[in-house]
């Protein structure tokens, strides 16, 4: 069918080509004064054509309708008739032939009838027959009674068998009708042996064939898929009638074809047939009526054409404005898009007279616009960029654009003349837009930071200028929100140059610049060190020995502070590893950031395991302010490492805001007095109250003290007098590097307080 719709479809294509061509010419070449005429004699001209492939793709099916039947019954025939031939074959002349090699003698008859079957999937069973009388049958089960059967005194059989005996040949029986069921055919094959130079009969090899299996091994009953029926029939040899033993009936207005396939003594006759359906295109009203729909709808197109080109044209014109429109424009608020925003920034930095004019670029994005999407949902994110978007409009309308950008941010060019002024009109629309909102309730406020450039100062290409307005914008935010901010060079060379130590602190890491310089913390009673405060310093390439002041704050706000903690806490294990037997004690900080960090547990006790030190060796200081931050989370930490033997110390105590019942709940095991109350304490009886009491109280808490900035021995002694533990400052020791302090681990006291 393949065929006839391909010439269809090349004959209709053909004529809209000719169809069209031909109104193109008729409309550009011809003033066409009665358009009305032109269309009646184009519609008798399609409808002319139309008819003719009509009738012409309808004759090409048929045609190609009849050879697909005609191919079909000639592959049945041949695959039916090798498939019987072959099965024919396969059982009755390899056992004839075993017959006659064994002189008639089939002892072994049930081995060769076993691998005959296994040769053709139609054979049922096998039978040797002996002087016409059955005696042997492969599978016995179920054709006891055959045996002993004469076939040469069967009324019923004795004529084909005799036919066999007479023609020395292989004759088919049936198809008949089997006593055990079913319809089937009996295939025999007469065995003469050589006696004394002469053949005599020997009798029957025979195979019962099976009608259905016989169909069931060849692809006919796959037709009916294709709308296809089949039929099998012979010449009966009684009557010499047409016997139909299998299939449908074919009717004679079908189309159809018939093939003949030979078997021994007799032909079949399969025929293969299509139900005449409805023509391809229906009866010859529903032809006319194709061809009628076909004629008017071209006529109707070709009057459409020939009398509304200035309407089409008009409806191309509009289209485009509304599609550069769109090209340029944010759907959910109106404004303009980047797209547009980038063209007349453009259009503006390439002026001749740019230079000569001040423009401002204003870069806004609204305050926790995040919180607003993920509380209050998505729609009320949308109606508050669109109020925005209005209050813009309207209270900078003279903009020269006004953009939404991306998300929650939007870019506003504004022509000025004096910075006052125009610093007077961004206070004004920061006041504008913060006004309450009725899609925002009371709990969210609505809020803007402004990043602002000047144009030329601050650049003079798109990509400089977005860069250094975003930078504002950020700097803005970073100050408070709710506020616009200048672009500042100086604030953008520090950023820089923070970013640039970040990443030299990211190498600082990977090529282990970080070092640590140990200060011993005595025991003022013995006189004995106690412990050593480990304290990190970077060894620099460029700048040398940096101490922590530079660049530790940096490290926690780039997240950086727990890669270095890591560091941190390798070296001092290291130390305490080599410095075996003497095993002093390390005191290392740790900070609020690195507290927060979940996976600082499972981090610390793997670095401990590797370098194999006791946990007892190690002390962790951190911060009375770090440990008011949260308060639950580091004691809940803190008191796993103590669980581990790590002894916990609260630095610079005295500086936060920790009360009395926060600290007897904290698990720690040592307080350390802040340089702030020893600096003065010779003198100072302030200060002097304060370090007992501290020293008193961190005692009843069962802590030990350790007082930080000692340099006098007048301190120490006072200390002492305050029954103050330990003690750490200039007056035991500076910090060292690690070369200095090996020498000095012999007098540590090794034993954990």
């Amino acid at each position: 069918m393949k065929t006839g719709l391909l010439m269809f479809n090349e004959q209709i294509g053909f004529t809209f080509l000719l169809y069209f061509v031909w109104c193109a010419w008729m409309n550009t070449f011809l003033n066409i004064k009665h358009p009305l005429i032109a269309t009646l004699l184009l519609f008798a001209s399609i409808l002319s054509i139309t008819l003719w492939i009509i009738h012409l793709v309808t004759d090409a099916n048929l045609r190609e309708k009849e050879l697909l039947v005609s191919q079909v019954a000639m592959t049945q025939g041949k695959n039916l008739e090798k498939e019987l031939h072959t099965a024919l074959i396969a059982s009755t002349q390899i056992l004839a032939v075993e017959v006659i090699q064994n002189n008639g003698n089939m002892e072994n008859f049930e081995e060769y009838a076993q691998e005959v079957l296994s040769l053709s999937k139609v054979i049922t069973n096998v039978q040797l027959a002996p002087n016409g009388i059955i005696q042997s049958i492969y599978p016995l089960a179920g054709n006891e009674k055959a045996i002993g059967h004469n076939l040469l005194k069967d009324d019923a059989r004795k004529k084909e068998a005799l036919s066999a005996v007479e023609s020395g040949k292989l004759t088919l029986a049936g198809p008949f009708t089997l006593k055990q069921g079913g319809v089937g055919m009996v295939a025999r094959r007469p065995v003469f042996l050589k006696l004394q130079d002469k053949s005599e009969f020997w009798g029957f090899v025979s195979a019962l064939i099976l009608l259905e299996n016989l169909i069931a091994s060849s692809d006919l009953q796959e037709l009916q898929k294709d709308n296809l029926r089949f039929q099998l029939s012979r010449i009966h040899p009684d009557t010499n009638q047409v016997d139909v033993f299998y299939g449908e009936s074919i009717s004679q207005d079908w189309i159809s074809s018939q093939v003949t396939i030979d078997v021994p003594n007799n032909q079949w006759t399969l025929i293969v047939g299509l139900p005449q359906s409805q023509q391809l295109f229906g009866s010859a009203l529903v032809q006319l009526a194709i061809a009628l729909i076909v004629s008017g709808f071209a006529s109707f197109c070709f009057f459409y054409y020939v009398t509304l080109p200035k309407k089409l044209q008009h409806a191309v014109e509009q289209k485009t404005f509304q599609l550069k429109k769109l090209a340029n424009t944010d759907m959910l608020t109106g404004l303009d898009n980047r797209r547009k925003f980038t063209d007349v920034l453009n259009q503006i930095l390439q002026k001749p007279d740019a230079l000569a004019h001040c423009h401002a670029l204003l870069y806004l994005d609204i305050d926790n616009f995040k919180q607003i999407n993920d509380q209050l949902g998505h729609y009320v994110g949308d109606q508050v960029l669109k109020v925005v978007a209005q209050r813009l409009c309207h209270h900078v309308s003279d903009a020269q654009s006004i953009t939404r950008i991306s998300g929650d941010e939007f870019a506003v060019i504004l022509e000025y003349q004096e910075i006052d002024s125009l610093k007077a009109r961004l206070s004004a629309l920061i006041v504008a837009l913060s006004q309450p909102s009725e899609h925002i309730p009371n709990s969210h406020r609505l809020t803007v930071s402004i990043g602002v450039v000047l144009i030329p100062q601050d650049g003079q290409d798109l990509t400089l200028l977005m860069q250094h307005v975003d930078f504002a914008m950020y700097q803005a935010k970073s100050q408070g929100r709710n506020q616009y901010c200048f672009f500042d060079r100086l604030m953008k060379l520090r950023d820089d140059e923070k970013i640039q130590l970040i990443e030299s602190l990211k190498i600082a890491i990977e090529q282990n610049q970080f070092v640590l310089h140990y200060q011993p913390i005595y025991d003022i009673r013995s006189h004995q060190i106690h412990c050593y405060e480990a304290l990190i310093r970077w060894q620099h390439p460029a700048k040398g020995l940096l101490f922590p002041a530079s660049f530790i704050e940096l490290a926690e706000q780039s997240g950086l502070i727990n890669e270095i903690g890591d560091c941190v806490l390798a070296q001092a294990c290291q130390f305490i590893a080599q410095a075996a037997p003497e095993k002093p004690i390390v005191s290392i900080n740790i900070s609020a950031s690195q507290l927060s960090d979940p996976q600082l547990f499972e981090r610390f006790i793997g670095i401990i395991q590797q370098y194999g030190v006791d946990a007892h060796s190690l002390k962790f200081e951190l911060t009375e302010t770090t440990l008011m931050q949260n308060i639950q989370a580091c004691t809940n930490i803190l008191l796993k490492f103590k669980q581990l033997g790590i002894q916990i110390a609260i630095d610079d105590f005295g500086t936060g805001y920790s009360s009395l019942a926060v600290l007897k709940d904290v698990p720690a095991n040592y307080l350390k007095i802040d340089k702030s109350f020893i600096d003065q304490i010779n003198s100072n009886t302030g200060d002097q109250k304060v370090a007992q009491s501290i020293i008193t109280l961190a005692h009843h808490l069962d802590m030990q003290v350790i007082a930080e900035g000692v340099e006098q021995i007048e301190q120490e002694e006072l200390l002492a007098q305050f029954q103050c533990d330990f003690g750490q400052g200039y007056l035991f020791g500076r910090p060292a590097p690690l070369d200095s302090i090996r020498a000095n681990t012999k007098s540590i006291n090794s034993q954990a307080v």
